[in-house]
């Protein structure tokens, strides 16, 4: 027979954690890849239900998905540090791919302190493969590839935002800017590299 206790907590979970583990994943996905989302999403669970039971809050489903994926998001973060500290490298592993993009871009003589509009950046990218979107993402430093995903594929509002990954909304416009012009910057060293393949033919 179920206790009240565990009914509270079935309840708790069936309608304010259930109803969004597809964005919980998605995030998790983007941010540790795709062999280790269980592992961050169950954590993530885990830690909002515990929320929830201890503030007895009166979240309702809305806030129910930010709360998860604030959760999912700090895992992720625990999960990266863990990963980059047994290689030996910084929690922003996408810095060393960026300088080297900026290195290209030099040897083109092209500068890569590129001012973009977002609708031209993606008026320029909306050809581009699902694969090479995909790379250029993950190639983007871990909080403008979140803060990227949160908006373009969940969906979520600003003050959303920076409720998941603990900012103040003034902060997301600028880092949401930062993640295009990055975007765009590795879309030129691609459009810059096909071209010289094709020179060399």
């Amino acid at each position: 027979m179920m206790t009240d206790s565990k009914r509270t907590r079935y309840t708790l979970f069936s309608t304010l954690i259930a109803p969004h583990l597809d964005s919980a994943c998605t995030l998790a996905g983007w941010m540790v890849g795709s062999d280790s989302v269980e592992d961050v999403v169950r954590d993530a669970c885990f830690r909002a239900m515990r929320c929830l039971m201890e503030e007895d809050s009166e979240t309702d489903e809305s806030n129910g998905r930010v709360l998860l994926l604030s959760f999912v998001h700090q895992s992720g973060r625990a999960w990266v540090r863990r990963q980059d500290f047994a290689a030996g490298r910084y929690l922003n592993s996408g810095d060393s791919s960026l300088a080297e993009a900026d290195s290209k871009l030099s040897g083109w003589g092209v500068s890569s302190d590129v001012s973009l509009h977002r609708d031209d950046a993606l008026h320029r990218i909306r050809d581009c493969s699902e694969a090479e979107i995909n790379k250029w993402l993950m190639g983007l430093p871990l909080a403008c590839r979140v803060a990227m995903v949160l908006r373009d594929i969940e969906g979520l509002r600003y003050d959303q935002i920076a409720q998941v990954v603990g900012i103040t909304p003034d902060q997301v416009t600028p880092r949401l800017a930062e993640a295009q012009r990055l975007l765009h910057r590795a879309w030129m060293v691609d459009q810059f590299a096909e071209n010289e393949r094709r020179d060399d033919l």
